[in-house]
């Protein structure tokens, strides 16, 4: 089976699925990229080249796109990301068989910008191809759909799969250090890194011991700055600066509980999945897109309602003073990932599918995790 994922770049969220489907006996892989990788995604540690990787090939130069389109024409399978629909044209004129993977669409409400609506609906629901499927890559994504009445029966829980570390879940909860918070992400509005100040502001008038990490960097980072000192929390709180995701990784690892405190804005947000590896026991925002599909409330990690700051106090203060629950909570959130939500298994829920229907034969049906159905339920901003 010849299988094509096409974006816009290559990054290292993306390799670990990339190789679940090498890993796959009959399964001829190509990624093809669109787009040169960011200057601004490369000063966040992102890699600039891949030229190394078997699999991949770049479909930037005219002669490389038309030479692209005509591959993912003749693929069995091709699932595209943001990347122009020009290369799958004549591929759903024909109606074979072709994935697409989006976070949610009408971030900003569904009447804010008209022309997304019909840029959607010619793109995803006039095609009308029964062999066209949707990979939801945001729990909010289904909903958008079906405002617009596109993929009906035809949506299905995705995301996206950073390396997932298979470790000895004692020892990695052992290193934990227990009073610890982190907080990591580009300082942005919208990620509201002035809400964890707000929580640490509150814990230390309340007497709880803890200490908050903060990594990354950003347009906010000086108003950040700024309520450290309002808030007097030289001492307990520590701007650690950008790093990379390795680094990134490894003080997850260390700390005990992780705050994830986007709002609407945040599509995926693959960070939830790195902390839920890492052992962390998570508080997150209900309206970060990957926040419904891995979390379960209480058995894995807490979701607040996105702005309520008294949920996200509770929660955390919870987590700090009961030790017993927080190493619960990141046993589990690390059995998730291991177990159900990682690149591995997407990778052949997808192949196990799409063979499916390439034979004609009853295509499989999964309970939750990658490639179940999405009914749309769980509804969006607006």
């Amino acid at each position: 089976m010849r299988i094509i994922l096409i974006s816009n770049f290559h990054n290292h969220h993306q390799m670990p699925l990339c190789d679940g489907f090498l890993q796959i006996p009959n399964v001829e892989f190509t990624f093809i990229a669109t787009e040169k990788v960011p200057q601004k995604r490369v000063t966040l540690g992102y890699a600039q080249t891949f030229d190394h990787l078997p699999y991949y090939r770049e479909a930037i130069e005219p002669q490389d796109a038309i030479a692209a389109e005509q591959l993912c024409f003749d693929s069995d399978v091709v699932i595209i990301g943001s990347a122009p629909m020009t290369f799958i044209k004549r591929r759903l004129q024909a109606k074979k068989l072709t994935f697409t993977y989006n976070e949610r669409w009408f971030k900003q409400g569904f009447w804010h910008h008209p022309g997304d609506i019909y840029r959607a609906v010619r793109a995803y629901t006039l095609p009308g191809n029964r062999n066209f499927y949707q990979l939801c890559a945001s729990a909010y994504t289904a909903f958008d759909s079906n405002r617009i009445f596109a993929f009906p029966g035809r949506k299905l829980r995705w995301g996206y799969f950073p390396e997932v570390k298979k470790q000895d879940i004692s020892a990695l909860m052992a290193q934990k250090e227990p009073a610890t918070l982190l907080w990591a992400g580009r300082f942005l509005c919208w990620k509201h890194p002035e809400m964890a100040l707000t929580v640490a502001k509150r814990l230390k008038e309340d007497g709880i011991s803890f200490c908050l990490s903060m990594i990354g960097g950003g347009e906010e980072e000086q108003q950040i700055r700024t309520l450290i000192r309002a808030y007097d929390l030289e001492d307990c709180v520590a701007l650690l600066g950008t790093m990379s995701p390795e680094e990134v990784r490894i003080h997850m690892e260390r700390s005990a509980v992780f705050l994830f405190t986007s709002d609407f804005n945040e599509g995926w947000g693959a960070v939830l999945n790195e902390a839920m590896n890492s052992g962390c026991a998570v508080v997150a925002s209900h309206a970060i897109g990957a926040a419904p599909y891995l979390l379960r409330q209480g058995e894995n990690g807490f979701i607040y309602q996105n702005g309520d700051l008294e949920g996200l106090y509770q929660y955390t203060k919870k987590l700090l003073t009961d030790p017993v629950l927080r190493e619960k909570l990141g046993k589990e959130a690390y059995r998730t990932m291991t177990e159900c939500w990682n690149a591995t298994v997407a990778a052949g829920r997808l192949y196990d599918f799409a063979q499916a229907k390439l034979t004609g034969e009853k295509v499989p049906s999964y309970p939750d995790g990658p490639m179940s159905e999405d009914r749309g339920k769980v509804k969006n901003y607006g």
